[in-house]
């Protein structure tokens, strides 16, 4: 199921993870490590599907069995909070996104300390919550200290700190700072066509594209131009 879920086969990670769900619960009931591990795939498999209620129901049971088993202060129990608080981002209730992210954050600081994946995943999970606020201000805050960490932890190659970067070139251009978005852009002109956020960067960069062209600007037009033959949509 994991491994359909890296590769973005999210139908099948959920066909999958829930073949495990079952054979768990019958091994080992529900109050069990591996059955919460079970509970928590299957919400990310339906949040990638976007079920979005889906994914908070098994992502919530998931942090009910680990929070009765590990209590509050545990690495899975935090991974659940993020869990948890991405569903209710998604789910349009920021307020308890927040809460749930920073729950996370304090577990993570406390536990793995500042440099670590984790925290970086906390940090950058509080920022969008903040985001959803409409703080863009401490959205570009903690989504900044995100990227620090992963950049210094996982260097500039990694997935999550390209997420990072394309997430901060979002921000940016939402508070009108283009230059810089365009300037971080910049950093992810050479990612392959097969890397799993190579459409999503061109997405990106044709919304900040269209975003500089300023009010009234009037394009040059066609006429006396020489044409060059068609140009293939990207």
């Amino acid at each position: 199921g994991n491994a359909y879920g890296y590769l973005g086969d999210y139908k099948r990670d959920l066909e999958y993870s829930e073949k495990a769900l079952e054979i768990r619960r019958e091994l080992f009931g529900e109050k069990h490590p591996d059955t919460a591990t079970s509970f928590n795939n299957i919400g990310n498999a339906y949040g990638q599907l976007g079920d979005y209620k889906r994914d908070l129901e098994y992502s919530e049971k998931a942090l009910e069995i680990r929070r009765e088993l590990f209590g509050e202060k545990h690495p899975d129990t935090a991974t659940s909070f993020n869990n948890v608080g991405e569903a209710y981002r998604l789910l349009g209730d920021p307020k308890r996104a927040l809460e749930y992210s920073k729950k996370a954050l304090k577990i993570n600081r406390e536990l793995l300390g500042e440099r670590h994946p984790d925290t970086a995943t906390s940090f950058n999970n509080v920022g969008n919550a903040y985001g959803r606020l409409g703080d863009n201000k401490r959205n570009l805050e903690y989504v900044e200290k995100a990227l620090k960490l992963r950049r210094e932890i996982l260097g500039d190659k990694h997935p999550d700190t390209i997420f990072s970067v394309m997430n901060l070139v979002q921000i940016l251009t939402n508070m009108n700072r283009r230059p810089q978005a365009f300037q971080l852009l910049e950093s992810l002109r050479q990612l392959p066509k097969d890397h799993i956020y190579y459409d999503r960067l061109k997405k990106l960069e044709h919304n900040l594209l269209s975003k500089t062209i300023r009010k009234g600007f009037r394009q040059p037009s066609s006429k006396g131009r020489k044409r060059k033959g068609k140009k293939k949509r990207q």
